[in-house]
């Protein structure tokens, strides 16, 4: 689970890629303020290491896992050091753009625009060995078919938000849904009349919760118990 006290590591991952962006805390005055509840760290990334975090985790152990847009799957120690000492382990690699990750009985699910997957390191060298897909029942066919999925709920069910084709349309099978996977791998359907979904994740009594992007349209207003 990612706690407060993990937003700092987080944060800066998530900004890797745009340390150029408008410092808007300084801009607008607000930068001493902010820090005191969310504050923002820098961690050394080596240029040999293509970070472009899509999906988050904090494994049992207190290791930050990262996967990426390019499909890979990072281990790092030491990120949530003060000050971080990262050293960054490939723990999987060769998947579509990584969007979602949730680790759950030794194994790690991946979500991605078209499947969620089961990734794990039977032999226990460090490296994943087996690679299964856990439910792919849903349409993909271009980049705008985004796909976030929830961590664990109590069941082990992960929820996935599932956007639109071209941010408009529904072009393909469940493109503006919300299905659940359970981890029998059977897919659920569960509300339509999404658009394009950044994110799903439960409160503290255990609703879904989808965070939509920008946009002109949205068929309804989905909810869901």
């Amino acid at each position: 689970m990612v706690t407060r006290r993990h937003c700092l590591a987080l944060a800066a991952l998530a900004l890797a890629p745009l340390a150029y962006a408008e410092d808007l805390g300084a801009m607008w005055g607000t930068a001493a303020e902010e820090a005191k509840y969310y504050p923002i760290v820098n961690i050394p990334i080596p240029t040999t290491v293509p970070m472009r975090p899509g999906g988050l985790e904090v494994l049992p152990d207190g290791r930050l896992a990262v996967g990426t847009r390019r499909g890979d799957i990072y281990f790092i120690d030491g990120a949530f050091a003060t000050p971080p000492k990262p050293t960054y382990h490939l723990f999987a690699t060769g998947q579509d753009e990584i969007f979602s990750l949730a680790w759950r009985d030794g194994a790690m699910l991946a979500t991605s625009f078209g499947e969620v997957m089961r990734i794990r390191d039977l032999n226990g060298d460090g490296v994943a060995d087996r690679y299964e897909t856990l439910s792919n029942n849903w349409g993909y066919a271009e980049g705008h078919e985004f796909a976030f999925a929830s961590k664990p709920d109590p069941e082990g069910n992960v929820w996935v938000a599932l956007g639109l084709s071209g941010s408009y349309n529904s072009n393909n099978l469940f493109r503006g849904w919300a299905v659940k996977v359970t981890p029998t791998g059977q897919m659920i359907p569960v509300c339509s009349g999404l658009r394009s979904p950044a994110g799903i994740a439960a409160n503290a009594q255990g609703e879904m919760f989808v965070i939509e992007s920008q946009g002109p349209w949205n068929g309804c207003c989905p909810s869901s118990t």
